[in-house]
């Protein structure tokens, strides 16, 4: 999240577009309670599964942001 950020607010050629990892926020919601409040170890399998979702849906959408930016040094 930290790197889609940085790259809109560091001037990135189409700032804006970089920012669309940021609708993943709403899958890292119930990962980060579940988390917080476990009580069987076997509980993080299902966290586990959700943090692949959540890494796939990221990075996705960063690199959907990137091309519509257009890629630094691209052109």
């Amino acid at each position: 999240f930290g790197l889609a950020a940085a790259s809109a607010v560091g001037g990135h050629p189409g700032g804006l577009a970089v920012l669309l990892p940021l609708l993943t926020l709403p899958l890292a919601r119930p990962l980060l309670a579940t988390v917080r409040g476990f009580s069987a170890p076997r509980q993080l399998n299902l966290v586990l599964k959700g943090m692949a979702r959540l890494a796939l849906w990221h990075g996705l959408l960063f690199a959907a942001g990137l091309a519509i930016a257009g890629a630094p040094g691209a052109g």
